[in-house]
C-alpha cells in the first residue's frame, strides 16, 4: 500500500533513476484580462522548475489578437515575474485568446514552453492552487478618454540603480481628456522602491516622476504604476 493506505493490485508505482533532466513549465494568471487600446495590463507568470534548472526564461507573445505585444523575463533563480501585455493604438477591438511562450537555453539547446493559463484558487481557506484553464481570454476595448505615455521607448526597461534614483517623464496621451486629478501608485513593487510624485493635477498635461531604490530593496522586474482618476 501507499502512505494513504490506498494501494492495491490495480495501482502502479514507478521510480525513475536517471541523470537530471532540467526543464520547466509555465503557469499564467489570471486566465482572462481586459485592456483598452494604447494601454497595458499585467499578468503573473509562474515558473515550475524541474531537476535543478535555474536559468533565465524569456517571455514573448506567440500569437493572438493583432496589435497586442508582450515582452518580459523570469530572472535566473526566480520563480515568477509580472509581464506587461500592451495594446497598440491601432490594436483590433476584439475578444479572443492569445498565447504566451517562454524560451530558455538548457544544456546548449533552446527550449520553448507555452504558458498554461490558470487561476489561483483557495482550498479550505488555506491552501492555494494554480488551476489550469482552457485558454487565455483577452478583451480589447476602444481607447478611453484618459491614457498616459512616457519617454521610455517601448520594450525598454527602466533601471533604478541601487541606493539611487531615476526620473521618468509621464504625459497625457494625445486626445486624452479628464476633468479630475490623476493619481499614480506603484504596481506591486518590491520593498524599497518608492515613487516621489504621485499625481497629475487637473489642467496639467505632464509630470516628472522620480523613482528611488532604497538600500534594503531587492531585485525584481515589475510594471511601474497604476493610474486612477480621483
Amino acid at each position: 500500500g501507499d502512505i494513504q493506505n490506498k494501494g492495491s493490485d490495480a495501482h502502479a508505482y514507478r521510480l525513475r533513476i536517471s541523470p537530471p533532466r532540467p526543464d520547466f513549465e509555465l503557469r499564467l494568471i489570471p486566465s482572462a484580462i481586459a485592456l483598452h487600446q494604447r494601454e497595458a495590463t499585467s499578468v503573473v507568470v509562474h515558473a515550475l522548475r524541474k531537476d535543478g534548472f535555474a536559468g533565465q526564461i524569456k517571455l514573448d507573445l506567440k500569437d493572438g489578437i493583432s496589435g497586442l505585444s508582450a515582452r518580459g523575463k523570469i530572472p535566473s533563480g526566480q520563480d515568477k515575474a509580472r509581464v506587461n501585455i500592451r495594446a497598440a493604438e491601432d490594436a483590433t477591438v476584439d475578444y479572443g485568446s492569445i498565447q504566451l511562450e517562454g524560451t530558455a537555453v538548457i544544456d546548449g539547446q533552446t527550449i520553448r514552453r507555452e504558458a498554461v493559463p490558470a487561476d489561483e484558487m483557495m482550498q479550505a481557506f488555506l491552501w492555494r492552487h494554480l488551476v489550469p484553464a482552457k485558454e487565455l481570454v483577452v478583451a480589447v476595448k476602444p481607447v478611453r478618454r484618459y491614457a498616459l505615455v512616457t519617454n521610455l521607448p517601448e520594450g525598454d526597461v527602466l533601471t533604478i540603480p541601487f541606493d539611487g534614483s531615476v526620473e521618468l517623464d509621464i504625459r497625457r496621451a494625445p486626445g486624452s481628456k479628464w476633468g479630475k486629478n490623476l493619481k499614480l501608485s506603484l504596481s506591486d513593487a518590491p520593498n524599497g522602491i518608492v515613487m516621489d510624485q504621485t499625481e497629475i493635477k487637473h489642467g496639467k498635461w505632464k509630470t516628472t516622476v522620480v523613482f528611488r531604490r532604497l538600500k534594503m530593496s531587492g531585485t525584481a522586474d515589475f510594471p511601474l504604476f497604476h493610474a486612477a482618476l480621483r
